[in-house]
């Protein structure tokens, strides 16, 4: 999974479960919005039977619902993602969410990425999550010593490769160059070749034109890897 700041929609599709959230959202196709049958009498004063049909559309739906939110908010208080919003406006500044946070903030939409601290009753606008660093790094680790081939340790760099590439498609901050490293080549137990070969799909996997340049990059594009892809690459700092 890319380093990148999803919406709580994408957040859910890539952190809990793409299929719960597809589910969900059918449910919430299904259901429809309240109309006016639901709040007025049929005739002789029994209730439309359409109010009963939504009721129990409804009820499926925020079952969905709460599920994949309850998903999400377990993994947000375990600190395996961290998150960030903007408290009472669109334009205030994005601030750090601590994972002991979400305890006290309700989902309010997931497509608009929008949230509600309950104490102070204030939205919380433009909630973006990220895989925490830590996590990432740890993942990374697990997923080195479980490849036991050569083709597995590949397809896992490739991996991070297109995460790498993913978070800054139009400028790009490394080279294949800067792969050829005593360390990477350690940490990942690949030989030259074999980096060259994950750099080429990567790049391909990726879609990014960008990076296919060969060449030098300039010192500044070269410092702006971020700290966590330099980690998990094990590139030295």
């Amino acid at each position: 999974m890319p380093n990148e700041k999803w919406t709580i929609a994408q957040a859910i599709q890539e952190a809990v479960s793409s299929d719960l959230y597809e589910k969900a959202h059918a449910a919430r196709i299904a259901r429809g919005r309240k109309g006016p049958f639901v709040i007025s009498a049929g005739l002789h004063g029994f209730p439309d039977l359409r109010y009963r049909e939504f009721q129990v559309k409804d009820r499926d739906w925020k079952e969905l619902k709460f599920q994949a939110e309850d998903g999400l908010r377990k993994t947000l208080l375990s600190g395996e993602l961290s998150s960030t919003g903007r408290f009472g406006s669109v334009a205030a500044e994005e601030r750090f969410i601590p994972s002991s946070g979400w305890q006290h903030i309700k989902i309010i939409d997931w497509q608009k990425s929008t949230g509600r601290e309950i104490p102070t009753g204030t939205t919380v606008f433009d909630i973006r999550i990220s895989i925490a660093r830590r996590a990432a790094s740890n993942r990374v680790e697990k997923a080195v010593q479980k490849a036991t081939t050569s083709q597995g340790r590949e397809r896992a760099f490739v991996r991070l490769l297109v995460r790498i590439i993913k978070d800054s498609p139009e400028k790009p901050c490394l080279t294949r160059k800067r792969l050829e490293n005593k360390a990477v080549a350690e940490k990942w137990l690949l030989g030259p070749r074999a980096i060259n070969r994950c750099w080429s799909k990567a790049v391909t996997d990726a879609k990014a034109p960008a990076w296919r340049a060969e060449g030098r990059r300039s010192p500044k594009a070269l410092a702006a890897l971020p700290e966590w892809a330099r980690e998990e690459l094990g590139l030295p700092g």
